[in-house]
């Protein structure tokens, strides 16, 4: 069902110069920027997000901002980007470093990714979710006996001392091509080993031509008490999202759905996010909430998953006057 004309969304706004992070010829990011996740460490924002050079690699930089300074627009680009690059021949990771998602633990920050390996043809290395560890935020090693599992588009969560994954699983042998996801709940004591936590899906799709048929890339917020997820969701496609959806949750196992779903809607037509939107990776600066996301423009045809001649970017959206855990009877 396409509700893009018609649905009352929440009233985001867009930052005017939009995509706040655009792709930079002959760089680490000439073709690509995408999948934006921030943290506060400290007294410092570190945005993370992704890059795609002239080779056709992916690779993870980031950007920081003082607290103090912060206004969701101006980031300091870190010189030495990209801190996390492919790995070697062979490797899960060789082709594609991408998807970061960050938490601070004992001191350290434990960053999860999405690593695809080179091969694309049958009997390749299955999408698997890897992990690098640093101290400072710019100096990341990987950790030795990656990947941890089979996955993708990784979301990181502390609670009660236990890391909760929120990740995609994939249908077709672990493989992102034309695949179908599910989005999973694993469970860690320790950051390096983790266990599902069922079989099933935590989030359930919804039916088939409905806004939220396929769901993909979850983000979370915690907010007094409550975990509020963004996911990107759309009717028709595996994942070439035109919506947002948003989810609440006291456990981050039970996920109630906002019945006013979804939140957010791609770019109108000729826009730089007009195509696909992804990673709502979204905090609370006092009375207003930033969403920094993924955004897929420009291609032929808009309606087209990737049509030829588009590219992702980063772009940013608030929202003030609107509490969204007042959404929810919770």
């Amino acid at each position: 069902m396409n509700i893009e004309e018609n649905h009352k969304y929440l009233p985001w706004k867009r930052y005017e110069r939009n995509p706040l992070i655009p792709i930079v010829a002959q760089t680490w990011k000439h073709a690509w920027t995408a999948n934006p996740d921030i943290i506060l460490v400290s007294d410092t924002y570190y945005l993370y997000y992704r890059g795609q050079g002239t080779d056709g690699k992916d690779r993870i930089g980031v950007m920081t901002i003082k607290k103090d300074d912060f206004n969701g627009i101006n980031f300091n680009d870190y010189s030495n980007n990209p801190i996390i690059d492919v790995g070697q021949p062979g490797t899960f990771d060789s082709q594609y470093v991408l998807d970061p998602a960050v938490v601070e633990f004992d001191g350290q920050l434990f960053m999860y990714y999405s690593g695809i390996s080179s091969t694309l043809q049958e009997g390749r290395i299955p999408d698997s979710i890897g992990l690098a560890i640093s101290r400072d935020g710019y100096n990341f090693t990987k950790y030795e006996t990656n990947p941890l599992f089979s996955g993708r588009a990784p979301e990181v969560v502390l609670k009660d001392g236990k890391f909760y994954m929120l990740y995609q699983k994939n249908k077709s042998k672990g493989y992102f091509i034309n695949s179908e996801f599910t989005i999973h709940l694993a469970i860690s004591q320790d950051g390096y080993h983790f266990k599902d936590y069922c079989e099933d899906p935590v989030i359930e799709l919804g039916k088939t031509n409905e806004w939220d048929a396929h769901i993909v890339t979850p983000r979370i917020f915690f907010e007094d008490g409550i975990y509020l997820m963004i996911f990107a969701c759309d009717p028709n496609h595996f994942d070439y999202s035109r919506y947002f959806g948003l989810a609440a949750s006291k456990d981050l196992i039970n996920w109630k759905k906002y019945p006013g779903n979804p939140i957010y809607c791609r770019g109108e037509i000729g826009s730089w996010d007009e195509g696909g939107i992804w990673f709502p990776s979204f905090i609370k600066v006092q009375d207003t909430y930033y969403m920094w996301y993924e955004g897929y423009g420009y291609g032929k045809d808009r309606n087209k998953a990737f049509d030829t001649g588009g590219y992702s970017q980063i772009g940013l959206a608030t929202l003030t006057g609107v509490d969204l855990i007042d959404l929810f009877n919770m």
